[in-house]
């Protein structure tokens, strides 16, 4: 069972907001989150021996919690819907491409009870291809997000921004597994993200870079991985371009049930 705190400080929860942009890909655990309930159906069909089309439907319903430790704030988020649809193709023996898309509704958030934001709409779509290239494998990806305009609140009611406050977003990840043996696999790696200004001309951000990353299988249901990439870029705020660079390292266990 879950054990620990449930909730941020104030500091703490303002350093959270600002890493969870998507630009940085902090990979950032949830606190006191609520419940949860998430229902949906998709369906496949067949085209061919070689593509398969997919399509579906989700929504989830969200709960109230507490987000920082002060038991008289409660926050709401809004529940959200999407549909979504995607095409798998298969190239070769160990190649093939798949492209997906989806728009996703957000239900309006609530602070102790009122309505206080509406986040815009949002379309993404997303493209992967693996290509066997000898006895290496290309992992290649790319994603672009756009949302619609937010609701604020105003002191008397939500209204729709005068101006988009979210630029498009473009990112991409590749991936090369240059060294394979039976147990494992060695890649070098590659990231970049381009995000474009919105339209009060703030948001604009540019970070790139690369790395190495290293699995090994340690039993025919259980792999590990590890992966470091170097980045750097720059992200403008209202009036000037920010230099940022670091590292970006991770590692995991997988077990295939």
């Amino acid at each position: 069972a879950p054990t620990g705190r449930t909730g941020l400080k104030t500091e703490e929860f303002f350093l959270a907001r600002m890493l969870s942009e998507n630009v940085f890909q902090f990979r950032l655990p949830l606190y006191g989150q609520g419940l949860n309930i998430k229902l949906g159906a998709a369906v496949a069909l067949p085209l061919n021996e070689r593509s398969v089309l997919g399509f579906g439907i989700h929504g989830i319903i969200k709960k109230a919690y507490h987000p920082v430790e002060d038991d008289r704030i409660e926050f709401n988020p809004g529940g959200e819907i999407s549909v979504f649809t995607g095409l798998d193709v298969k190239l070769g023996p160990k190649s093939k491409w798949t492209i997906d898309a989806d728009y996703t509704h957000y239900g309006r958030d609530a602070l102790n009870g009122e309505q206080v934001y509406g986040s815009g709409a949002k379309v993404s779509a997303h493209s992967r291809l693996t290509a066997a290239m000898g006895k290496t494998l290309l992992n290649l990806s790319a994603a672009f997000r756009q949302k619609g305009k937010n609701e604020t609140w105003t002191g008397v009611s939500l209204e729709s921004e005068s101006k988009n406050s979210n630029g498009n977003q473009f990112e991409m990840d590749a991936e090369w597994q240059a060294v394979r043996w039976a147990a494992g696999s060695f890649s070098l790696l590659g990231s970049g993200r381009w995000y474009s200004d919105n339209q009060y001309g703030t948001g604009k951000a540019s970070v790139t870079g690369g790395g190495a990353g290293l699995t090994l299988r340690l039993s025919p249901r259980a792999s590990f991985f590890t992966a470091v990439k170097a980045l750097s870029g720059k992200l403008r705020g209202l009036d000037e371009s920010t230099p940022v660079r670091g590292l970006d390292a991770g590692a995991g266990l997988t077990f295939e049930f």
